[in-house]
């Protein structure tokens, strides 16, 4: 009879003790899964940031490329001649190629003015872009993924090789069937990448995915 109570008595005790132990299980398997929570949900703000301040890059890229084009072209406009050939448009297909060119190798590793592999706008919103293995990029993937972004002034680039052609009824029709289409298709798929930037995972657009690349906060 002493024997059982003692047994009772011993698994009544082994209970007590254990469910201690089941309750600090549960408690850091709750605080584990509220950690998993909180990061979760630092990862979306951070994205989100991202998102953010890839625009505002993006934006602020363009201002400096796109204005300091249009202000040698315009000044070319002014003070070279049209005829017999027009010089103004064949200065200007120069400064767009070169514009376009500064737009696709944007985001090569360089140093230079304390940009460290940034572009301008990276640098002022303290974004940097790496491939998925956290290098940087090469030449071909800075390409790649900056296709559609420079398309603007790459379609500058034909609109200025058909202005060249003394011929203003000719640079008008291939003007209207030629750059007009191309710059609808250029402004929509700028704001198809966009959309790809907001809505996938990680705010990778479609050039980051052709070219494997993320955007991260520097």
């Amino acid at each position: 009879m002493n024997e059982n109570q003692n047994s009772t008595n011993q698994d009544e005790t082994k209970t007590v003790n254990e469910q201690p132990a089941v309750n600090q299980q549960q408690e850091a398997s709750e605080m584990e899964q509220s950690g998993a929570d909180q990061a979760a949900n630092q990862q979306s703000f951070n994205l989100d940031g991202v998102f953010g301040k890839r625009l505002l890059a993006t934006f602020i890229d363009m201002v400096i490329i796109g204005v300091g084009a249009a202000v040698v072209s315009l000044i070319a406009a002014f003070i070279l001649p049209r005829s017999p050939l027009n010089f103004a448009a064949i200065f200007n297909l120069f400064v767009f190629t070169a514009a376009a060119a500064a737009m696709l190798l944007k985001d090569m590793p360089y140093e230079f003015a304390g940009l460290d592999g940034q572009s301008p706008g990276k640098k002022a919103m303290g974004i940097r872009v790496t491939d998925l293995n956290k290098k940087p990029l090469t030449m071909e993937q800075s390409i790649k993924r900056n296709l559609i972004p420079a398309s603007g002034y790459m379609i500058a680039v034909i609109s200025s090789l058909l202005n060249a052609i003394p011929i203003g009824f000719i640079a008008g029709l291939a003007g209207f069937f030629i750059v007009l289409p191309l710059l609808a298709i250029s402004f929509l798929a700028n704001m198809f990448e966009i959309y790809k930037m907001y809505a996938s995972p990680m705010n990778r657009r479609w050039g980051d995915t052709l070219a494997n690349t993320i955007v991260t906060i520097d």
